[in-house]
């Protein structure tokens, strides 16, 4: 019954990374391509909050390998990013649950710009153009998707099935 379990919870959590990194790729205007959210370390850090027995570390290394694949960036950039940020988020991750929502908002905001932050970085040290702007518009819809996918992964990923 176990077993049965954690493969279905596996499998969920392979069904919401899939969805998430369709949402990453999908192209949109460019006018709207500055406050494009980070799903994928939304979600991450919903896993390493909510349910962390699932969370590992070569989970977010894959995660970033096929990330940088799908985005076309140097290979590593986003598993840096990544492993990085939720290290840092590590810390907060047992206090993280009593927060408000608005607390809580405020520290993924705080989580996407130090991701993006370290991203842009990479990026100038290759030489690449970079929008500042993208930082902040990416935090600020990243914070307001968070009551949305928190909601969307607590019926999707923590919900125990029926048998």
């Amino acid at each position: 019954s176990s077993d049965r379990y954690l493969i279905i919870m596996l499998g969920r959590i392979l069904l919401f990374f899939i969805v998430m990194c369709l949402l990453t790729i999908i192209k949109l205007p460019s006018f709207l391509t500055v406050i494009k959210p980070c799903w994928i370390l939304l979600l991450c850090l919903y896993i390493e909050f909510y349910i962390p027995k699932y969370f590992k570390l070569t989970l977010i290394v894959l995660v970033g390998i096929i990330l940088d694949v799908l985005l076309v960036t140097v290979i590593g950039e986003h598993v840096l990013a990544l492993v990085l940020v939720t290290w840092l988020a590590q810390q907060k991750a047992r206090r993280f649950y009593f927060f408000t929502l608005t607390e809580q908002m405020i520290i993924i905001g705080f989580f996407v710009i130090l991701y993006q932050g370290i991203l842009t970085l990479i990026d100038v040290f290759l030489g690449f153009d970079v929008s500042f702007i993208a930082i902040l518009g990416s935090m600020a819809t990243s914070m307001l998707c968070w009551p949305w996918l928190k909601l969307l992964a607590s019926r999707g990923l923590t919900r125990m099935p029926v048998y």
